[in-house]
């Protein structure tokens, strides 16, 4: 892939909204003592200014139990880095016995789903518990998660709300081959 260069615009850029806004899951790694770990998670995106008090950036709401290793990773090492696609999961090839028409119209619609991955760097905070932050967060990843099986990875009990916010990105356009990098500070980023 070519690199295009650094967005020196400060502001989260369309492509990593768009992509936070669709998305149900996200991958969260985390690390103590060169050990990393990655987890699937639901999360909810909170775009700049919706959160006054609490927030002014872009950020990331995930919860997470006390006894996991992410929540004793995050409590040791902020530092997180998440990975967020619009890909599609589906391992299914197109079905050898149909017709070349619904073959080729199965792998349209494939590659239509596949163009946007984004990793992101950013620093977790364990929010206090019972908080009016906490609560607030709470709030609204509940109503993003209020559907389906998710639900319990977010309304359990003894569970945390951590917040990530967002420093820095790379997003990779595999259509148009090249990847965009991004920093909150509008900084140069060494990759």
């Amino acid at each position: 892939m070519s690199s295009r260069g650094v967005n020196h615009n400060e502001e989260l850029p369309e492509q990593i909204r768009r992509c936070l806004g669709s998305s149900k899951y996200i991958q969260l790694a985390t690390c103590y003592h060169d050990q990393p770990h990655s987890s699937l998670m639901t999360f909810t995106y909170v775009p700049a200014g919706q959160a006054l008090p609490y927030e002014a950036d872009d950020c990331i709401i995930l919860t997470t139990g006390e006894s996991s290793k992410k929540y004793f990773n995050i409590s040791s090492n902020p530092r997180v880095s998440l990975l967020v696609h619009d890909w599609t999961t589906n391992r299914q090839e197109a079905d050898p016995d149909a017709s070349s028409l619904c073959n080729l119209l199965y792998k349209m619609n494939q590659a239509q789903f596949s163009t946007t991955a984004v990793s992101l760097n950013g620093l977790a905070t364990v929010l206090p518990s019972g908080s009016e932050e906490d609560i607030f967060f709470r709030s609204k990843h509940i109503h993003t998660n209020d559907q389906g099986n998710t639900k319990q990875y977010v309304e359990g009990e003894g569970l945390r709300v951590i917040k990530v916010k967002l420093q820095s990105a790379r997003i990779s356009d595999q259509r148009l081959d090249h990847v965009v990098k991004w920093n909150a500070k509008g900084e140069e980023t060494p990759f």
